[in-house]
């Protein structure tokens, strides 16, 4: 028993370093990556709320969180992986401000029109804007180096501690979706940061309100990756959830198991760079058998693969490694047209 609980506090650690390395990577990207991302009409409001879920999860006991998110207008046109991104990035910037004495993260969101009073140094057009505030009660931004917060790689923390990315992050997506975002601090007194969008009179997607259910029970699916391991373990979540998981490592066998049956499988879940035939590769053939199959792409970062190529295979869906089991549940969820209402 004391060696599976070693065993068990070893895994845990290697999956934080693999989620550490994940978001390092991911803003990185976000930051030096120019072409433009799709955006859709969102309502802010669930979609904060369900952030702020999964942060007040990781935060410690000793930071409370309190929500004020207003009722009323909140539709902006953004991607929704990069909202939620901006309050990670806000929140995980104020506990760690807070991290040693505790205190008190507040995020609010309401409604705005400038110009108004307070606002006028933004330099935003007239307008309606969603206003997101985010607030701590930790030791604050000493004003010599408050110009600086936004700057790339720049940070206060220890090493290995921050990456100083995510300001800069933040402060380049704002400015992507035609917005602002400003920070008031001082010494010993906490800080706040106040992010401005754009709001939008366009209709938002109703599927935005929702979570997004994983899928459970029914279905066969073929999951491909190279790398054993990773296939095995592929198999295990998804037969965790009910589902029946055929696995290969060989993209061709895959293929070629495919092709003997079309109809023995509802969903393809394929890793991207394999030996013989890729991902992208091994969809395009798939899809020639049979168009209408649901196939979910498995990948790191690539130069070649873009959200549009992708889609433009008849790939549904697109995961970035390391996937986690509620992310690959609610990718089957959607393929299949089973997402929870």
């Amino acid at each position: 028993a004391a060696g599976d609980e070693t065993l068990l506090r070893r895994m845990e650690h290697i999956l934080q370093a693999c989620r550490r390395g994940k978001e390092l990577v991911l803003q990185i990207l976000t930051f030096s990556r120019q072409t433009e991302e799709e955006s859709s009409t969102l309502r802010l409001s669930p979609l904060i709320k369900e952030t702020l879920k999964l942060i007040r999860a990781t935060l410690p006991h000793t930071v409370d969180i309190v929500e004020n998110i207003a009722s009323g207008r909140d539709t902006v046109q953004a991607e929704p992986a990069q909202i939620q991104q901006i309050v990670m990035n806000l929140c995980a910037n104020a506990s760690h401000a807070m991290r040693e004495k505790g205190g008190r993260l507040s995020v609010s969101l309401d409604a705005v029109r400038l110009p108004g009073k307070g606002f006028e140094s933004l330099g935003l057009p007239p307008g309606d804007y969603a206003r997101l505030t985010v607030s701590d009660t930790g030791h604050g931004i000493p004003r010599e180096i408050l110009d600086r917060v936004f700057d790339p790689f720049f940070t206060t923390k220890k090493p290995g501690e921050g990456t100083g990315m995510g300001l800069s992050v933040v402060h380049g997506i704002v400015r992507k979706y035609r917005g602002e975002v400003k920070v008031k601090s001082a010494a010993g007194m906490g800080t706040t940061f106040e992010v401005f969008l754009p709001l939008s009179s366009g209709p938002h997607l109703a599927a935005e309100e929702d979570a997004g259910g994983a899928a459970a029970g029914r279905g066969r699916i073929l999951y491909v990756d190279d790398e054993e391991s990773l296939a095995e373990i592929g198999a295990e979540l998804l037969a965790s959830l009910g589902f029946q998981v055929t696995a290969e490592t060989d993209s061709r066998k895959a293929l070629a198991r495919f092709r003997a049956d079309p109809g023995a499988f509802d969903v393809v879940v394929t890793d991207q760079t394999m030996p013989g035939l890729s991902g992208a590769d091994l969809a395009r053939e798939l899809l020639d058998i049979r168009p209408d199959l649901p196939i979910i792409l498995v990948t790191g970062f690539s130069e070649s693969l873009s959200k549009e190529r992708v889609r433009a295979l008849g790939i549904r869906d697109f995961l970035l490694k390391p996937v986690l089991r509620k992310d690959l549940a609610q990718a089957v969820s959607r393929a299949m047209g089973t997402e929870a209402e």
